[in-house]
């Protein structure tokens, strides 16, 4: 059988490179450390464009239509398409989270579904914290949670602004 081959291209963010995971086929991941296996191959899809909107703060949600989920769990896929309803700029418990998707109680369940998340910034798990209001973990680095927090903290505000002239003559 032969094996898929895997490519990645990579943006240059104010967090660091950001490397986007592909096969011929579809997306393979998404991730802010130098992927192995995968040998640069220039990447020409749409989503690898809607990323580096995003990171400019011109972006909030994406076309998550080449990503494959077919090797999740069904609680682990549940999770992550209740995650991508949560607003740009805006955070979730990870017993909010669980609850949303019907697992009272379920926090570490879905602190495990964050940790296996192979889509960091496409699916937001960088949204989700403690109860406490701690940010909890990160796959890809409590420091890069922390700014992509502020960053679309920053940037939510600044594009509600924009857009509601009037806002800012009442600050």
């Amino acid at each position: 059988m032969k094996e898929d081959t895997y490519f990645f291209d990579y943006l240059s963010t104010q967090f660091g490179r950001f490397f986007l995971i592909f096969s011929d086929t579809d997306v393979k991941g998404t991730t802010f450390r130098a992927p192995e296996n995968a040998e640069y191959k220039k990447c020409s899809l749409t989503l690898f464009s809607e990323l580096d909107e995003y990171f400019c703060g011109k972006r909030r949600e994406f076309t998550t239509g080449l990503i494959t989920l077919s090797d999740i769990t069904p609680f682990r896929r549940s999770v992550y398409d209740e995650l991508s309803r949560v607003p740009f700029g805006e955070v979730v418990t990870y017993g909010g989270l669980a609850q949303r998707v019907g697992k009272h109680g379920g926090a570490r369940a879905v602190g495990q579904a964050m940790r296996l998340n192979p889509f960091p910034v496409l699916i937001p798990c960088h949204r989700v914290i403690s109860s406490n209001g701690s940010l909890g973990g990160y796959s890809e680095g409590i420091g890069i949670k922390s700014k992509l927090l502020e960053f679309e903290k920053k940037n939510a505000y600044i594009n509600f602004a924009k857009s509601h002239k009037n806002f800012t003559s009442l600050l």
